[in-house]
């Protein structure tokens, strides 16, 4: 008898399938339309009975053809260890180069592939740093709960994305479970075959709860930790205490199988203790993220920017670790591409159902109170009107020779001016400093001619 793992989501893409392996965090794509195909292993069977089943729906294709693809795609499954009950031995493994692939490809095709939901706004820390500005709204935040989705409408909206082949789902706050039916909702995304993600700090999980998150095969964890000195950590989040709980929370899970990812925000605060917080890492079993700056506040408050690390040699050095361990890769430039990837196969929904194209870029394009997901994602103008945008609409950037380095946020140039296009410093400043770090004026891969008409 032979069953496809829990641990494994796949999701048809016109003429490929795109299969996810959350245990061992690998991807796999088969230039085919396979889902049907693979339907036959969700639950218990043998290869005969799974040709009999195949046989019944296409009677008119030859046996012989049925049974090859049925013993192809039993194959594929015990050669990849995708069938259940198989062991795994190891820690999960980064990003499979099939998941860029898919992200390419999804943005290419406009397919919505991800969606993240902000479920709430409260949240237990008061970070310093933090884009909503806990400290200064939680009050009001607090009061905004009844305006929150509420359970039936979030599960609704979770069905929908099914409906759409979406298949990453991130669930985000605020603290997400600081909502009594988080887990509820959790369980709603397994059970249609999503893969999750978590955007939380741990400090309201105990124990028992860490073996319920294990249960829904997340792709991800993350939590943000600022520094590897529990002191240090505890004076940016506002909460004594909350080092020791978020660590014991991502070590449990990792312990568990959980993919675990730490971020880590720069600022001048914590500038020097990034190569601790990445040893922290490796000990427990995680990743590591650098959020090199600090962005304005989702209602464009720009004074926390001055949080972010002063001088270029700390930043540079900060990004150099980074470079060093991660295998990130921009991939080509052209100027034809889009702005950036926000709304392009990805949208944010926030606690009360606005959708934006991302939760760090506040341009609304709908609401799930009044419209669909799919009607949004297929006929919002204002979605539209950002997709036709590429990086040659950017203002006040034409012949830079930086540019195929640059992390230009329409988000954040929203926030500091007003205007999502135009250019500001910590964008030219970051993308000046990664150029250097490659020894190089012009970056690898940059083409003269794709400006030439501006030069």
């Amino acid at each position: 008898m032979s069953r496809l793992s829990d641990y494994v989501t796949y999701r048809e893409y016109h003429d490929q399938t795109f299969i996810l392996d959350t245990r061992q965090h690998l991807s796999f794509r088969i230039e085919a339309p396979v889902a049907k195909l693979l339907d036959l292993f969700r639950e218990d069977t043998t290869a005969e009975a799974a040709l009999e089943r195949l046989a019944a729906r296409h009677p008119a294709v030859p046996r012989q053809v049925l049974a090859d693809d049925v013993a192809a795609a039993a194959s594929f499954l015990a050669d990849n260890r995708l069938l259940a009950g198989e062991t795994y031995e190891g820690s999960p493994r980064e990003a499979h180069t099939n998941t860029r692939y898919f992200q390419r490809y999804t943005i290419r095709e406009k397919l919505l592939y991800a969606a993240l939901l902000e479920v709430t706004y409260r949240c237990p820390e008061r970070c310093v740093h933090c884009y909503l500005e806990p400290a200064a709204l939680s009050e009001r935040y607090a009061a905004d709960r009844e305006r929150e989705l509420t359970t039936e409408e979030i599960c609704g909206l979770l069905d929908q994305l099914a409906a759409l082949n979406v298949m990453d789902v991130t669930f985000t706050g605020g603290e997400p479970f600081v909502r009594s039916d988080m887990f509820d909702i959790l369980a709603h995304a397994h059970s249609k075959g999503l893969a999750i993600q978590i955007f939380s700090n741990g400090i309201l999980l105990e124990d028992p709860n860490l073996q319920r998150l294990a249960g829904l095969r997340l792709l991800c964890f993350h939590s943000s930790l600022y520094s590897h000195i529990p002191e240090k950590h505890d004076q940016i989040t506002g909460v004594k205490g909350s080092f020791d709980k978020t660590v014991h929370v991502l070590r449990t899970l990792s312990e568990q199988g959980v993919y675990v990812n730490f971020k880590f925000v720069l600022m001048e605060q914590n500038k020097e203790d990034f190569p601790g917080v990445i040893e922290l890492a490796r000990r427990i079993g995680a990743s590591v993220q650098l959020i090199s700056s600090v962005s304005p506040s989702a209602r464009g408050a720009c004074a926390i920017t001055e949080l972010g690390v002063r001088s270029d040699e700390d930043l540079m050095g900060a990004i150099k670790q980074w470079n060093e361990i991660s295998t990130f890769s921009s991939g080509p430039f052209s100027l034809d591409d889009p702005i950036c990837e926000a709304g392009q196969n990805s949208l944010s929904i926030d606690p009360y159902g606005t959708v934006t194209p991302c939760n760090a870029f506040r341009y609304e394009v709908g609401n799930v109170r009044r419209r669909s997901i799919a009607a949004i994602w297929n006929g919002s103008r204002r979605l539209k009107k950002w997709r036709a945008m590429t990086k040659r609409d950017l203002k006040d950037c034409q012949g830079c020779l930086y540019r195929a380095r640059c992390c230009f946020c329409p988000g954040v140039a929203q926030k500091l001016s007003g205007d999502m296009l135009q250019k500001y410093g910590e964008a030219c400043r970051q993308a000046r400093l990664q150029c250097a770090l490659e020894g190089r004026a012009v970056p690898a891969g940059y083409s003269l001619e794709n400006t030439k008409e501006t030069l």
